[in-house]
């Protein structure tokens, strides 16, 4: 008699444990917010069989997204910087709303409506809501159909909030000098 233990949902869990270390270890001396959100997509985009991931602003009143970082898998388009009205415009209302929108198979799936980019087989786009307001989002491209499981959505919007908390203190900081500087020669 044995017995027979799946320890593959434990590594998961380990990895996605280790990432976020990773991410506060490294972004702790990091100057420039847009090495920050670079990290972050980065290290969400070393999941297995994720093909793009992007840390996105909320522009032009919430009708557009502007890429400021993203991950890709070798052979991808980037997006950035890109003004996305289009493919935002899908999931608009609900990331508005403060939900996470998680399609398992975009391809079919109706509220896709054929504007998600080429080669988009499952997405997972995450809001980060700030006094009520979609201020940023994270999306998560993967290369096949598949479920997201809860942890590793879990893990998505952490990295997330984590992502804006590091740029947030360095924007602040940065008022702070500008301040100190301007007290200084008045």
């Amino acid at each position: 008699m044995g017995i027979v233990v799946d320890v593959t949902e434990q590594r998961h869990h380990l990895r996605m444990q280790e990432a976020r270390l990773k991410f506060s270890e490294r972004v702790r001396d990091m100057t420039d917010t847009a090495e920050i959100a670079a990290l972050a997509a980065r290290v969400i985009g070393e999941a297995p069989h994720v093909r793009r991931v992007g840390l996105c602003d909320i522009v032009r009143d919430g009708k557009a997204i502007d890429v400021r970082a993203e991950w890709t898998a070798p052979g991808q388009p980037s997006l950035v910087g890109a003004d996305k009205n289009a493919d935002f415009a899908v999931f608009a209302s609900a990331l508005k709303a403060g939900e996470t929108v998680v399609m398992t198979d975009a391809r079919t799936d109706p509220r896709a409506a054929g504007q998600t980019p080429p080669g988009v087989d499952a997405l997972a786009n995450l809001p980060l809501m700030a006094g009520g307001r979609l201020e940023a989002a994270l999306f998560v491209n993967a290369a096949e159909v598949r479920d997201w499981a809860e942890s590793e959505l879990g893990f998505m919007h952490a990295m997330l909030e984590r992502a804006c908390t590091a740029i947030d203190r360095l924007r602040s900081e940065a008022k702070c000098d500008v301040l100190e500087r301007g007290s200084r020669t008045g």
